[in-house]
């Protein structure tokens, strides 16, 4: 997948969505083992997450190919490929990627809203600040409590958050997991606040911290 890139996904509705994952037995020996049934030949993508003190985490993503051969070649360059870019450009970027693939899921195009925006930003802030990546904060605890301190009242709340170098890796680790990718290509939200700050360099390299927060 080329760089390391953390990701979480949330999502949050007034109605109760059905569950389609699966939990597989924990062993005596700590392992979580599982077996994965193709319906029918092609690539799966399997995605292992767990909830811990800032929410759900993504352990591992990764593709299963049943009964054809798999790529010789990654679908994407490995490394680390940085843009210079201001955060206000990286936010702009990213939005127009969300649309660009909301789009080719056939669902409509969300808007920016400045409200979402600020309580996206603040909430990257925080996980810089604290270093960490996740939905739960100990200062402000989860989107829900986010957006309704900030007044707002939607039905419908979804979040991802995590770290790259680029927009489009950040976009492109996004809908590589399927759990935010379905937060992505949701028809039901209607708006969208990016939210981009900067880390600190690793190795002169420097990440970028991102929250997209969804609502109706």
């Amino acid at each position: 997948m080329g760089a390391s890139i953390e990701r979480n996904s949330c999502r949050i509705s007034e109605k109760a969505t059905r569950d389609r994952s699966q939990t597989p037995p924990l062993s005596r020996d700590g392992a979580v083992r599982g077996d994965l049934q193709c319906a029918a030949d092609g690539r799966y993508q399997v995605e292992i997450v767990a909830s811990g003190a800032t929410g759900s985490a993504v352990l591992a993503n990764f593709p299963v190919y049943c009964g054809v051969e798999p790529p010789a070649a990654a679908p994407r360059g490995a490394g680390v490929h940085p843009a210079v870019v201001t955060v206000e450009e990286a936010e702009t970027q990213l939005l127009a990627l969300i649309n660009r693939d909301r789009k080719a899921a056939g669902v409509a195009p969300v808007v920016a809203d400045d409200r979402l925006t600020a309580i996206a930003r603040a909430h990257t802030q925080d996980m810089v600040d604290h270093d960490f990546v996740g939905h739960i904060s100990p200062r402000t605890g989860g989107p829900v409590d986010r957006v309704h301190r900030a007044g707002l009242t939607p039905t419908f709340i979804s979040e991802n958050v995590g770290r790259g170098y680029t927009a489009e890796e950040a976009e492109q680790g996004f809908m590589s997991s399927p759990g935010h990718r379905a937060n992505i290509v949701d028809p039901r939200p209607r708006r969208v606040g990016v939210g981009i700050v900067f880390g600190a360099a690793v190795t002169g390299t420097t990440p970028l911290f991102v929250t997209e927060l969804f609502t109706n």
